[in-house]
């Protein structure tokens, strides 16, 4: 960013360059750069990739608890405050810079949160990608995607989970296409992630022409991710109070 007195400042250009004695070998996978303030991963207090404050406050009021992946942690907070803006970058296989955009990032997943390598929801800063970012999909239109560490399996295979969606792809439910590459975080290698459509209100626009105003997403226990819970709970209420069997 350039600025200067009495002018308009600039807009931010980011940038990645990777200096290394294998020259374009290094990787035969593509790579994945996130650029961001330190401070926004890391800081005490509001960074996203660490335990931070919340952790240490959850620590100071249960004396002699054992924390666990599920303890509460920055990681593990939602909201605006946690939604961290940088910038992304992909390489392809002959590390051509070919996707670069600004982005906000936040932390993505349920249980996994808790361990060393995270999830990262990347949501594109001004809409669309206009990239076929995942091969064997036809969309170009991702404002959305995750980084996926591979969950509980993330010091592990780091693809199990993605192999099985591609195996269950000919059966009729919906699977998550996925890219897999290497991901450095402000420059530090980070490890294997892959690139996964994301289960939302795009997600279902996508594949099936359904306006996020029509659709009442959930998950578990009846726990709403997009729209609302309230015919779903209707209906569970009318099983309960009725008899559903059919009259002879």
């Amino acid at each position: 960013m350039v600025s200067k007195p009495n002018y308009l400042t600039s807009k931010i250009a980011t940038k990645t360059y990777f200096v290394s004695p294998q020259g374009s070998n290094r990787y035969t996978l593509p790579v994945f750069s996130i650029a961001l303030d330190e401070r926004s991963l890391f800081d005490f207090n509001k960074g996203i990739y660490t335990a931070g404050g919340t952790f240490q406050n959850w620590l100071n009021s249960h004396p002699g608890q054992t924390p666990d992946p599920g303890t509460p942690a920055n990681y593990r907070l939602s909201g605006d405050l946690w939604k961290k803006k940088g910038h992304f970058e992909m390489y392809d296989n002959q590390k051509a810079e070919w996707y670069a955009k600004p982005a906000e990032f936040q932390i993505h997943g349920g249980y996994s949160e808790g361990y060393p390598r995270k999830s990262i929801r990347v949501t594109i800063d001004g809409g669309d990608s206009d990239e076929k970012l995942i091969p064997g999909r036809p969309y170009k239109d991702y404002n959305s995607f995750i980084l996926r560490s591979s969950g509980q399996d993330w010091n592990q295979t780091l693809m199990r989970d993605a192999i099985v969606q591609q195996i269950m792809q000919g059966l009729p439910f919906d699977t998550q296409g996925y890219r897999p590459g290497i991901l450095f975080l402000n420059g530090e290698y980070w490890g294997i992630h892959n690139l996964r459509e994301r289960a939302h209100e795009d997600f279902i626009k996508q594949k099936y022409n359904i306006d996020k105003n029509d659709l009442d997403l959930l998950e578990l226990n009846a726990s709403v991710n997009e729209g609302s819970n309230t015919h779903y709970l209707a209906m569970l209420n009318f099983i309960e109070q009725n008899p559903l069997i059919m009259p002879t």
